[in-house]
């Protein structure tokens, strides 16, 4: 037992001197600094298109002389840093708005004997920043545990990060001329009302507001209809018109859509029902439509909330001639029946250019 106790004694004194042999020889306290301090800032741009958008910017601690202790390292905002910077590169930046920023959790590891620590980082948004307006965000060094004797570097104790918001300008009445529907699943067959023709759902692409798409009445909904743009354009709204005719008082309204659903693409997987599948958002899905709530408002514009680079809008109606036969609720008549879902025209509005100020 007595050479066991005194093989493992030597065991510990040899792991001891080993350590003591690898580990530095510390002649002042560990110094810390900001990682780039100095260097060009980081710049976020956040594009704002109906919805908030979010950005991250990353940063790091270094140590200038180590420790032999691990750190942890909290951050700041610190908006006196601001002036300093205006001052010294002859800008008149203002601090960005704490509602457009979060740091909670940002703090680093820096592990004994290291140089570099792990990573930070802060979440930048769009809520809270003005319209078009450019922000600087100073992010310094706020407390250091784990070594009481350690100090940071004033002159390396903060990065800066640069915010710009960029806005969408008012989308533009987009040209439909090339315009096609090259699929859709319910039509009715061409017909005359106040001579003026129905049925086919090329109505929708024709210019003329007393023509109109009829779905199929003999067929359920939802029905479905995919229209070419011929080209990838921005789209951020959709203008429908309904029916043109009011019809008989005891309907709240005629050929107003109430639900109706759109997905957008760049490519798609063929024609025909193939033109149903590809590469589509998924659906933006609107009920009870208030555009169309009065019987005399025929058009209306449907604002979405993303913007769409694609070049084919997939549309998902959901209205159908009775009750029972609807993808959702819909305007029923005093008979339980209702006409929503005849389309006049289909339109959409967006950018051709670059859609932000």
């Amino acid at each position: 037992m007595t050479r066991y106790c005194m093989l493992a004694c030597a065991a510990v004194f040899a792991v001891a001197c080993s350590e003591k042999e690898t580990s530095p020889e510390l002649s002042e306290p560990a110094v810390i600094a900001m990682q780039n301090a100095g260097s060009e800032p980081q710049k976020i741009e956040l594009y704002d298109s109906g919805s908030v958008s979010e950005a991250k910017a990353q940063f790091r601690v270094e140590a200038e002389s180590i420790s032999d202790k691990t750190l942890n390292i909290t951050f700041r905002a610190e908006p006196l840093k601001v002036e300093e910077y205006n001052a010294e590169h002859g800008t008149d930046y203002k601090m960005a708005p704490s509602e457009c920023y979060d740091m909670a959790g940002a703090e680093v590891l820096l592990p004994r004997y290291n140089t570099v620590s792990s990573t930070a980082e802060v979440t930048v948004s769009t809520a809270g920043i003005p319209d078009s307006e450019t922000y600087l965000l100073p992010v310094v060094i706020d407390k250091v545990s784990g070594d009481e004797d350690v100090t940071v570097d004033s002159g390396k104790d903060a990065i800066y990060i640069i915010i710009k918001k960029y806005v969408l300008k008012e989308p533009v009445l987009l040209n439909r001329s090339g315009w096609e529907v090259i699929y859709c699943d319910s039509e009715a067959n061409e017909s005359m009302y106040n001579g003026y023709p129905y049925g086919p759902v090329k109505y929708i692409l024709d210019n003329e507001g007393n023509t109109w798409w009829n779905y199929n009445t003999s067929t359920k909904a939802p029905f479905t209809f995919v229209i070419d743009l011929k080209e990838e354009i921005y789209v951020k709204k959709i203008r429908l018109t309904a029916r043109p005719d009011t019809g008989d008082n005891k309907f709240k309204t005629r050929g107003a859509p109430r639900n109706v659903d759109f997905a957008f693409a760049s490519s798609i997987s063929g024609t025909g029902p193939d033109a149903v599948n590809g590469d589509y958002s998924d659906f933006e899905v609107f009920t009870d439509l208030e555009q169309f709530r009065s019987r005399l408002n025929f058009t209306g514009d449907i604002t979405l909330g993303g913007l769409y680079r694609c070049r084919y809008i997939k549309v998902r109606y959901n209205g159908a001639w009775k009750n029972a036969d609807s993808g959702a609720p819909d305007y029923i008549s005093e008979t339980g029946t209702y006409n929503a879902g005849m389309l006049a025209e289909f339109e959409a509005l967006g950018y051709t250019d670059s859609p932000y100020e």
